[in-house]
């Protein structure tokens, strides 16, 4: 997140933020070829919506490159389309989390 030893944010600070988001059925078997559409957000004014296509794995892949020092960076599922089930908002854990540091 700094790019520098003096641990304040510059111009040239990045974020680099790679998301897999893995499609599952009820049974929890891996769907591919589902498409996944979702949004990288921050806590100011980032809304970078994005979509993907789940590989054989049942697994769609997301990475934004952007500035940093803007708040945490979330990735939210807006929906997935493909597969004959249907999207359930109400499940699905979060199985990890980063906070970068200086």
């Amino acid at each position: 997140m700094f790019p520098n030893d003096s641990g304040h944010c510059t111009n040239k600070a990045k974020n680099h933020v790679t998301v897999g988001v893995q499609a599952t059925n009820e049974a929890g078997a891996k769907l591919p070829n589902v498409r996944v559409s979702g949004r990288f957000l921050d806590d100011y004014w980032m809304n970078k919506p994005v979509s993907a296509v789940t590989n054989q794995q049942g697994v769609a892949s997301f990475i934004h490159d952007g500035l940093a020092c803007l708040g945490a960076v979330a990735f939210l599922v807006d929906n997935a389309t493909g597969s004959s089930g249907v999207f359930d908002r109400t499940t699905g854990p979060l199985t990890g989390s980063v906070i970068p540091l200086p």
